[in-house]
């Protein structure tokens, strides 16, 4: 069961969003707590992602980067659990568009 939950912070997609039990939405909730951190902190984020994919070369990582953000803001909640989606819901999307705006750059 472990695993199984560990293997859903991968994607953070699933075929059907209402099976995914309150443990696991806490789980991933937590997993995406950092995309509502301050501007300053999500920035660390971003370089250590970016240290993380260094073998793709620039343009092609701000492609993929800017795809895969953009689907985080295309979904109709990133936070499961209320508590997370009325304090860091706002913050996060407006992150994650920031982060795009920069990657446009």
């Amino acid at each position: 069961r472990c695993y199984q939950q560990i293997l859903l912070t991968q994607k953070h997609r699933f075929e059907h969003p209402n099976q995914v039990r309150p443990d696991e939405q806490y789980l991933l909730d937590f997993d995406l707590e950092i995309l509502s951190r301050p501007w300053e902190q999500y920035l660390i984020y971003c370089r250590q992602i970016r240290e993380e994919y260094w073998m793709f070369p620039t343009l092609m990582y701000k492609r993929g980067r800017k795809m895969a953000l953009t689907q985080f803001l295309q979904r109709p909640i990133i936070y499961h659990k209320d508590t997370f989606r009325d304090k860091r819901e706002t913050i996060a999307k407006a992150n994650l568009q920031r982060e795009i705006d920069t990657l446009l750059t």
